[in-house]
């Protein structure tokens, strides 16, 4: 999903919002890590999807921090329902 979706984004010394969602790189960037301009906004809390931020802001119209993602465009029910249950399921590397 992030590299189909995110990555033109969200790589290299310019990444968006300091976070690089590519191969590799990703898990470590998102699960139980603060968004860089808000740390208390924790991206991936492992089963709590609702806690979330990287599911909220791509399953809200209008999330609590920034906008909806990815830019300019809206994932398929199926890859936010994927995003949610792998969190729900512990966030497993």
């Amino acid at each position: 999903i992030f590299s189909a979706n995110c990555v033109g984004c969200h790589v290299g010394t310019n990444a968006e919002a300091d976070l690089q969602l590519t191969v590799g790189a990703a898990y470590d960037e998102i699960v139980n890590v603060g968004r860089s301009q808000q740390p208390q906004w924790i991206r991936v809390i492992p089963g709590e999807a609702a806690a979330s931020l990287l599911y909220l802001k791509v399953s809200e119209n209008r999330p609590p921090v920034g906008a909806r993602m990815p830019q300019g465009g809206r994932l398929s029910d199926a890859e936010i329902r994927r995003i949610h249950d792998w969190i729900e399921a512990g966030a497993p590397r």
